[in-house]
């Protein structure tokens, strides 16, 4: 589908019977250059694998983006605004590319990007603002969260019950938090960001085994926070308060 617009319809009914945008049940699928918008789901996928979404605008629906049981995806350079729950949603999903992708909300109740037992996935260079978390991994591991800018949301990133997932080189200000581990996260490295002007740069609850290493923390009012915590590896650290 290439230079198309789909709005105000549902396509096609899911499996739940709801109206969506477009529903796609079928891999090697290209999308792109597309406007898709005020629909249930812009674009929901399920059981899918080896598709493309490029250079499309979603926005004002309630899920920009729906990937379930979905494998090798690439989601590249789309602008997802207003979305009033998630842009971009990764459910049962793994090894999937999220790359260069726009999210912005005027609603602080939605979620950014969003991945729920999704496993080595590639997040990177994406821009998330406006939202109540930015980057949302909830029992998912093995991800690899690189090179985005996350600002002005309630949370940064955010992980909950999530192991082994790396989160490194990316920029986080102007958030409550800039990022949170929150209850059963193990062996997750957070390297080499730039975390500056939040509330807290980094909190950590009742998370054990992880690692902070060679991040630049600057003028958080404070630079980290551990509460019911053990085992935690802390070092090369930046800290500056202007």
């Amino acid at each position: 589908m290439d230079n198309s617009e789909v709005s105000y319809a549902g396509l096609m009914l899911d499996e739940r019977r709801e109206t969506v945008g477009i529903f796609i049940n079928a891999s090697d699928v290209v999308i792109k250059n597309s406007k898709i918008h005020h629909n249930l789901y812009g674009i929901r996928f399920v059981n899918v694998s080896n598709c493309l979404i490029i250079n499309n605008t979603i926005a004002e629906c309630n899920v920009g983006l729906e990937f379930v049981f979905a494998y090798n995806n690439t989601i590249i350079s789309n602008r997802l605004s207003s979305n009033t729950v998630e842009g971009i949603h990764l459910l049962y999903s793994c090894n999937n590319s999220v790359v260069n992708n726009t999210i912005t909300s005027s609603y602080n109740y939605a979620i950014g990007m969003s991945l729920d037992f999704s496993q080595s996935n590639n997040i990177t260079g994406n821009r998330v603002s406006g939202t109540v978390a930015g980057i949302s991994l909830s029992e998912s591991h093995n991800n690899y969260i690189n090179n985005n800018v996350i600002y002005n949301n309630d949370e940064g990133i955010h992980l909950s019950g999530s192991d082994n997932n790396i989160i490194t080189n990316n920029t986080i200000y102007n958030n409550d938090i800039g990022i949170y581990l929150f209850t059963v996260d193990s062996n997750n490295r957070i390297t080499h960001n730039v975390v500056y002007d939040n509330e807290v740069g980094i909190r950590v609850w009742y998370s054990d085994n992880n690692s902070i290493l060679g991040n630049y923390l600057s003028d958080n009012t404070c630079a980290i926070s551990l509460s019911t915590t053990k085992n935690m590896t802390i070092y090369h650290l930046s800290l500056i308060h202007i």
